[in-house]
């Protein structure tokens, strides 16, 4: 647009830039470079890296042409030119001065940079920014209406935020605080597969009556048991782990064709179309009690545009944490029976995100394996990880879950490197990382593989590894075992795999990088609460929810945006550390070494689990009334729902007959 305001301008300074040399016009498209093959651009700023880690994002250069640099350049002196001629010509000044707010530029810097006509001021920015939040709050209230299933509300993910509300020049009354509220999105349900359901089920009624037939279900403990089908897969996903680990660090099949693997197989792939997502306002309350998630849920009330009683009147999915559905769960007891649906809560149905659920069962089993670390013989996990240069008390910690996930995970994939030296009977050899690796026979290759498995993974190796007087190897192959499931779960949650992922334990993204609706809105958390938050000397709590909450993901960027998955890779120093250590620990116990006698033993998750629940259906619970505890109350208003769906949709079709 601008090279067509100023021809003859944007034409002398092509023609300066480029040495008056002509390039056909289709060199200009900036998609003639296929995007993969273009090199990431990492940021020096090691926060900047941080941030863009946290988010599994990279930025590439835009693909271009020659002269694409050429005709950025004289685009911008052509825009500068027109904005101070006549400054309502500001699309590229505003757009550089929202970003320049967000990204806590000062007042003195913005000035110059408007004094040469490449920002505009920033009133004007804040003004857009109070613009875009005002359209914003209307596009959610027209979604809400005009939703794709008549009686299914759109998925609601909230979480809580927490974050300090700093002030530079402290006085009275105007004090450094913490700020707790609340905030989340909305996101619309795949239409394609709405498609492919039975509409009429998708109902508050349908809902109300599965939950009056709870009491009544049958609970089989054998549904808890893993399958000979699940069983079966899980064989697969064992040696596509270790053929990864071959693959990647000790040697290449001579024949890829007829090689095992390194993906497992997959069972439900669900559609890797991305939904459209719209934020909500950050909210002041805060969802750490039963009061509290009440009021949180009469301001989502309120940002829909609904009435309380046309917000009870569909059936409402919403995601939370844990704490969250507790404090739903209490709430709904203490209002439990009530005469107004809107009062009773029967129509909101919480689910647990994927991503908490995999942090809190990795948590539980991190802690039930980082062992002794004030005792030196013991071989927990806590030495693996200082052994890798990673030290241990970082990695315990509740702050970065997915920095948790990643450390396990290189435990874990160092243990397979280490267990694959052992079966090739090279585990004295310099360990090097030849560029390119070295081939196998496939059949070799295949062989060490199915050997591994064999000698590590069965049931019969714990067993026999449990009755040695030294503890060390059975431990090992139980946290092999463990950290193999929920390595598992985090893999097919990026892949997408959601029937593999049932087998462990609702997802949405691009393909090989997918991402639960949990995930998403603690990256946006991570970038509200340490990005903008920090931007500036303090911290205005009102700006951050009235301005930037809703507009967050409109951030725009001049390079191309791709999404890429956090890949864990271990290099060759900690490979060279973590071989020194494991043979002079011994920690297969190969030597039958006395070494780690006195390490405490870990009993297997799965065993002590199921005995668990043998003992309460033969003691206490016979029906396992415990597993009905947190189901919805049944509800006695069933039929006044029907009727109030029935008489809407005799007033709907009224009202479409005197249109017609």
């Amino acid at each position: 647009m601008v090279s067509q305001d100023l021809p003859l301008l944007y034409g002398i300074l092509m023609g300066v830039l480029t040495g008056g040399n002509n390039v056909a016009k289709e060199d200009n498209n900036p998609t003639s470079t296929p995007a993969s093959k273009l090199p990431a651009n990492i940021p020096r700023d090691p926060f900047e890296a941080q941030l863009l880690d946290c988010e599994g994002t990279a930025y590439i250069p835009a693909p271009c042409a020659d002269n694409y640099w050429a005709h950025h350049l004289a685009a911008t002196m052509c825009a500068m030119t027109t904005f101070l001629v006549k400054q309502w010509h500001n699309r590229m000044q505003l757009q550089n001065a929202i970003r320049f707010l967000a990204c806590g530029v000062s007042d003195r810097v913005n000035n110059y940079l408007h004094k040469l006509g490449l920002t505009s001021c920033w009133q004007t920015a804040l003004d857009a920014l109070q613009n875009l939040t005002e359209q914003g709050e209307k596009e959610l209230k027209q979604v809400i209406l005009l939703k794709q299933a008549t009686n299914l509300g759109p998925f609601i993910c909230i979480n809580n935020l927490d974050m300090e509300e700093k002030v530079h020049m402290a006085s009275v009354g105007d004090q450094t605080s913490m700020f707790h509220g609340t905030w989340g999105y909305v996101q619309l349900p795949n239409k394609s597969l709405l498609d492919s359901l039975d509409a009429s089920q998708l109902n508050l009624k349908t809902y109300l009556e599965a939950i009056n037939n709870v009491p009544n279900i049958s609970i089989d403990p054998q549904q808890f048991m893993p399958t000979q089908e699940a069983s079966n897969h899980y064989y697969h996903v064992w040696t596509s782990q270790i053929a990864h680990v071959m693959s990647t660090y000790v040697s290449l099949p001579a024949d890829k064709r007829g090689a095992i693997s390194t993906a497992p197989p997959v069972i439900e792939q669900v559609s890797s179309n991305v939904p459209p997502i719209y934020m909500l306002k950050l909210m002041d309350q805060l969802d750490n009690s039963a009061k509290g998630i009440g009021q949180v849920l009469e301001a989502l009330q309120a940002q829909t545009g609904l009435s309380p009683e046309d917000f009870s009147r569909c059936l409402q999915p919403m995601d939370g944490d844990l704490g969250t559905i507790q404090n739903f769960n209490s709430l709904c007891d203490l209002r439990h029976p009530s005469a107004f649906p809107q009062h009773g809560l029967n129509n909101i149905v919480f689910q647990l995100g994927g991503s908490h659920t995999i942090w809190n069962i990795a948590q539980v089993i991190l802690t039930a394996h980082i062992g002794n670390p004030s005792n030196e013989n013991d071989l927990g996990m806590w030495q693996l990880l200082e052994a890798l240069g990673i030290p241990h008390e970082k990695v315990i910690q509740k702050k970065d879950f997915t920095l948790m996930l990643q450390h396990m995970e290189l435990v874990h994939m160092v243990i397979l490197f280490h267990c694959l030296r052992v079966v090739l009977e090279t585990k004295k050899d310099p360990v090097t990382l030849e560029d390119p690796l070295g081939t196998l026979l496939t059949d070799k290759w295949n062989n060490t593989i199915i050997k591994w498995y064999e000698r590590f993974c069965l049931p019969q190796a714990r067993a026999k590894a449990a009755k040695e007087k030294s503890p060390k190897l059975h431990n090992l192959l139980i946290q092999l075992h463990e950290f193999s499931t929920f390595i598992k779960a985090n893999n097919v949650t990026k892949a997408g795999d959601v029937g593999q992922l049932m087998n462990v334990w609702k997802i949405c993204g691009h393909p090989s990088y997918f991402m639960p609706k949990d995930n998403f809105l603690e990256t946006q958390n991570y970038w509200l609460k340490h990005f903008y938050n920090q931007g500036r000397v303090g911290t205005e709590v009102q700006r951050l929810k009235n301005l930037f909450s809703m507009n967050i993901i409109l951030v725009d960027m001049d390079k191309k945006h791709i999404h890429q998955n956090r890949k864990v890779t271990l290099t060759l120093k900690s490979l060279q550390m973590f071989s020194q250590m494991t043979n002079g620990k011994d920690i297969l116990d190969s030597n039958g070494t006395k070494q780690a006698s006195n390490q405490a033993k870990i009993n297997d998750s799965f065993k002590v689990g199921l005995s668990k629940l043998r003992a309460k259906i033969s003691m206490k619970d016979p029906n396992l009334g415990l597993l009905r505890l947190h189901f919805p109350k049944p509800s006695e208003d069933v039929e006044d729902v029907n009727e109030s769906n029935e008489e809407d949709g005799e007033e709907d079709g009224e009202d479409t007959d005197e249109e017609l």
